[in-house]
């Protein structure tokens, strides 16, 4: 029997390969443009909705305001 230590490696951290800066930059506004697409498109989801169904939508916003005063109350 071997007493020894057993051999570690140590690997180094892998590097993403450099992109140059404009390459950065549009893809963090392309990004961008798809949360804000994505966000209107809830949006106008949400509008149509209501419309098509205010009572509903009254009753949720409803329900929504007495869970969160419930759970926000001072005492």
């Amino acid at each position: 029997m071997s007493t020894g230590s057993p051999k570690t490696s140590v690997s180094k951290p892998v590097s993403s390969p450099a992109r140059p800066m404009g390459q950065l930059a549009q893809e963090c506004c392309d990004v961008r443009e798809d949360f804000q697409t994505l966000v209107a498109d809830v949006g106008t989801s949400v509008h149509t909705y209501c419309r098509k169904r205010p009572q509903m939508a009254g009753l949720m916003i409803f329900a929504l305001g007495f869970y969160v005063g419930w759970k926000v109350k001072p005492w």
